[in-house]
């Protein structure tokens, strides 16, 4: 089954808070984990105090390079946290709509260099949004990471202990999504400056 534009950005916005059942069952447990609804938002930047902030993570030209033509302004997300973590957001699209990605950056002990710890995604999201999506676990990238085909989506674990980053797609309803070679890219800028 093909999930509708409404429910796909649904499935990414849950992607990007982090902080909903189906992240908290995939991150490990954190049965106390807050709905994003219910997150408090971060004044002045706060999130970003443990490292640089996702908008930070990826140089404009390394992204030109990756997405083929030249990127507009990034686009930060509103920085957010709970009491045990705290993510900010980045979206970039190039100016002639032919490609954009976002990604999502989050910081929390509980976001170990575990090779399990995506292991419940797939049934969380099905669950959640009642379709069960493709994915599979990518090697050589992180200390974890996993594909989801169905909605575009990586996640990585990075090799030190502390982190976890989404790519995903622009949120736009015409720029196309990213393909898994392209995620995989931007994710490895971002690992460049978090390892």
């Amino acid at each position: 089954m093909r999930l509708t534009d409404r429910s796909r950005y649904a499935a990414l916005l849950v992607l990007a808070a982090g902080f909903a059942g189906v992240m908290a069952a995939a991150c490990g447990g954190a049965g106390d984990a807050k709905p994003a609804a219910q997150a408090a938002t971060v004044p002045g930047g706060a999130a970003s105090t443990d490292g640089p902030d996702a908008c930070a993570l990826i140089p404009v030209v390394e992204l030109e390079q990756i997405l083929g033509s030249k990127v507009a302004e990034p686009e930060p997300g509103q920085p957010f946290a709970t009491s045990d973590a705290r993510m900010t957001g980045c979206a970039w699209r190039t100016v002639d709509g032919s490609a954009g990605v976002s990604l999502a950056l989050r910081r929390g002990a509980q976001y170990r260099p575990d090779a399990g710890a995506f292991h419940q995604y797939a049934s969380g999201m099905e669950e959640n949004m009642g379709t069960r999506p493709e994915v599979e676990g990518i090697a050589g990238l992180g200390s974890a990471a996993l594909w989801d085909a169905t909605n575009r989506v990586l996640m990585v674990r990075p090799l030190r202990p502390g982190s976890e980053l989404n790519v995903q797609p622009y949120l736009g309803t015409t720029v196309p999504m990213p393909d898994r070679s392209t995620a995989r890219e931007v994710a490895e800028a971002a690992l460049r400056r978090l390892e």
